[in-house]
């Protein structure tokens, strides 16, 4: 197995254009937003690879949140993640059949909570860009806030009946 990656003699900025005026910008993180994303941090998931839980980041937030927000901001900033956080501990998880076979069974990656945290703020960061640039299709259903599966049932009700009384011929796939 090759473990080293081709070096890149191109810089991306070969690839990219003059700055686009909808660039993302990543925002630093405050203190009122890590206090807000420990304070939901469900206490029932299991310790990831460093054996932290959630229930003991709560407990010790205040005396690591001033070094977490250093950590996550340079982490914006510099655009890496720390090694530390890229590490999981994988745990077989039985699925069905003959517990001595292990295609019976499913890895479950478990990821250090500050690696969780960070993925939130990343992700919140990237919604809100992909919201507020209408960059998300109008028919998206699944993973967008207010766009459930009820609401794309709907939504394909409502297109059945629109078209009954018209001259065309409707597929239905159930």
């Amino acid at each position: 197995m090759h473990n080293s990656s081709p070096s890149l003699s191109n810089s991306f900025r070969k690839y990219l254009d003059s700055p686009s005026n909808k660039s993302m910008f990543v925002h630093s993180v405050s203190h009122e937003e890590l206090d807000r994303l420990i304070t939901d941090l469900n206490t029932s998931k299991s310790a990831g690879p460093d054996n932290i839980g959630p229930k003991l980041e709560k407990t010790v937030s205040a005396y690591i949140g001033a070094p977490l927000l250093h950590i996550f901001n340079s982490s914006i900033t510099n655009g890496v993640v720390p090694d530390q956080l890229k590490i999981a501990k994988v745990v077989p998880v039985y699925k069905k059949g003959d517990k001595k076979i292990e295609c019976n069974y499913r890895p479950i990656s478990l990821l250090s909570i500050f690696d969780k945290l960070l993925e939130k703020i990343m992700k919140h960061r990237l919604y809100s860009y992909l919201d507020f640039n209408k960059v998300f299709f109008n028919y998206q259903f699944g993973f967008r806030h207010n766009h459930s599966a009820i609401l794309a049932l709907i939504d394909a009700v409502d297109n059945l009946y629109e078209n009954l009384d018209k001259p065309k011929k409707l597929l239905v796939f159930i």
